[in-house]
């Protein structure tokens, strides 16, 4: 209270005056203002009491000459401040220039340098005396974005036959399970064999508040879809119809002193050290997530230095109705980033748990189960029918097969020569849960009595890896910034929910192998062009390759 009472009085003192004010009030008031303005002073300790009287009766002097030199204010001009003046207000007189000028000199060599820094300081963040200056709670918000224009066109390999020469089948489980009806036909199955070309765009818009020291509020909307949680891109195929937007991000977020404990809780970002082999760039997880983090010495995470780290989230995927098994994900992970040098080492080893993921099988003329059935999914994972099959009232709907518990092990070298950084990263998950004992006997002992085609040939595949090689700037920022990179990755069909792993690689889903050549080049400040060819086939089954050719104008505010 004392310095804000101390830098209130110095910043009345060296303010031209205060909106509302007009004019002098006679000597005596002026007299009055000055006298109150070195009282202020005095009781902070800024202005000795000896020298009180000494300051005002030169200020006072002062103001007295210039009054003399000067022609005082027309009757009009006078009528019209005080008219300006509101009802009610209260009135600030108005200190003349020469007379803050006196008060100035007056004051300079008594107060401490670290003082004025302080009060300067807080005089510049909260605008003090500035007649356009904003409510205080406009200081505290920030907005930031990111936009995207992207072309892309999908290559189907002329080799995506089956034995007899006709185009290789991949039923369509999302679209099957929406529209509860399979034909068996094109409308119902995955484009294998005709090229595609298409023009997206992204758009995503967010406001950071700063609540108080230690907690943020953000929110974000972007393009995308509510029933798509690893898209935010908006397809131009809808003949100029307006663009969706949805709530991407919405969050509160506290951060200790250190930033050494982070808690967050709402639609958040990836709290995980990842890539996108386990989940899509794109992708928010709903629910809660904390990390501590120790900071060596007290330093600034970020630093060097040796900095283990512990992460934990619990997040709802689905809440059925009452008296039904709800759907989560769990997730833990324990890792450390290592400085050293120029270099810094990242690793990390989590385990992530799907609760109450398996597709459960309905009884004959039943469809209590219904719900266990995914929501969303892209391709790959192994499926099986869980609902009636009779052909007089056939609605199909599939479910997962297995259980997912994902052993993921991560470890990112980052190394910088000069401005051009090398990062080499690695990446490995074991889907743990998948039993293939337990899966056959699940789908063979189903009452239903119909199999997803081929799934007498189910196998296990639940491991997959990636490895990248990254060269160039971390970060486009300035122009002329540049980097290039190379990825090879392998996923089997079900070593992780193929709903929420990359959207890109093989037009998504797991079942696929192959590698991804990009590179990136920044033209002005913020803003870039990225191409990245994509090239992948699938791993089991019938042939599924697809070249994919992806160029991106990016920009960043």
């Amino acid at each position: 209270m004392k310095r804000k009472a101390l830098a209130l009085a110095v910043c009345l003192a060296l303010s031209p005056g205060v909106a509302g004010a007009a004019a002098t009030d006679g000597t005596a008031q002026l007299r009055a203002a000055v006298r109150s303005l070195v009282d202020e002073l005095v009781r902070n300790g800024v202005l000795p009491q000896e020298r009180a009287g000494e300051v005002v009766e030169r200020a006072m002097l002062r103001a007295r000459r210039a009054a003399a030199s000067e022609s005082r204010e027309s009757p009009r001009e006078a009528g019209e401040a005080q008219a300006a003046e509101p009802a009610g207000g209260v009135r600030v007189p108005y200190i003349p220039e020469p007379v803050r000028k006196e008060i100035i000199e007056q004051i300079r060599p008594s107060v401490r340098q670290d003082v004025v820094q302080d009060i300067l300081k807080q005089a510049r963040e909260e605008r003090w005396g500035m007649p356009d200056a904003f409510p205080a709670w406009v200081n505290r918000i920030s907005f930031f974005g990111d936009i995207r224009l992207r072309a892309q066109t999908d290559n189907f390999a002329a080799g995506n036959t089956d034995s007899f020469g006709n185009p290789s089948y991949y039923p369509n489980i999302q679209r099957i399970n929406q529209r509860r009806s399979d034909s068996g036909g094109v409308e119902d199955s995955l484009n294998t064999t005709e090229d595609q070309k298409n023009m997206r765009l992204q758009v995503r818009v967010g406001m950071l508040a700063k609540v108080s020291e230690s907690v943020d509020a953000l929110v974000r909307i972007s393009t995308g879809s509510t029933n798509n949680p690893v898209s935010t891109n908006y397809t131009f195929s809808n003949s100029f119809s307006s663009a969706q937007l949805v709530l991407d991000q919405g969050y509160l977020r506290y951060q200790s002193d250190q930033k050494s404990v982070t808690l967050l809780g709402g639609r958040l970002p990836n709290p995980f050290l990842t890539t996108d082999l386990v989940w899509d760039n794109d992708l928010n997880f709903d629910g809660l997530a904390a990390t501590y983090r120790r900071v060596p010495g007290g330093a600034a995470a970020g630093g060097t230095g040796f900095r283990p780290f512990l992460t934990l989230g619990a997040f709802p995927m689905q809440t059925p109705d009452r008296g039904r098994d709800d759907k989560w994900l769990y997730g833990s992970q324990l890792g450390f980033d290592w400085g050293f040098g120029r270099s810094k080492l990242s690793v990390g080893a989590a385990y992530y748990a799907f609760s109450n993921i398996v597709g459960q099988a309905n009884a004959l003329g039943d469809d209590s189960l219904d719900y266990t059935a995914p929501q969303f999914v892209q391709k790959g994972n192994t499926v099986y029918l869980i609902n009636d099959p009779d052909p007089a009232n056939f609605k199909p709907l599939y479910g997962l097969a297995s259980e997912f518990r994902e052993v993921d092990l991560i470890g990112s070298l980052d190394t910088a020569f000069g401005a051009t950084h090398v990062i080499v990263t690695a990446h490995y998950v074991k889907n743990i849960g998948f039993d293939l004992e337990e899966v056959r006997n699940r789908i063979t002992s189903s009452p239903n009595g119909y199999l997803f085609p081929g799934v007498n040939e189910v196998e296990e595949d639940s491991t997959g890896y990636l490895v990248k090689l990254t060269v160039g700037a971390p970060k486009l920022q300035k122009r002329g910034d540049w980097q290039t990179s190379w990825t090879f990755r392998r996923l089997g069909r079900d070593a992780v929910v193929d709903a929420f792993t990359d959207s890109d690689f093989h037009l998504g889903g797991t079942d696929a192998k192959g590698w991804i050549l990009g590179g990136s080049y920044a033209v002005a400040r913020n803003t870039w062009l990225s191409l990245r060819y994509l090239t992948s086939d699938a791993i089991k089954g019938q042939p599924f390759g697809i070249d994919t050719w992806q160029l991106d104008i990016n920009a960043r505010f």
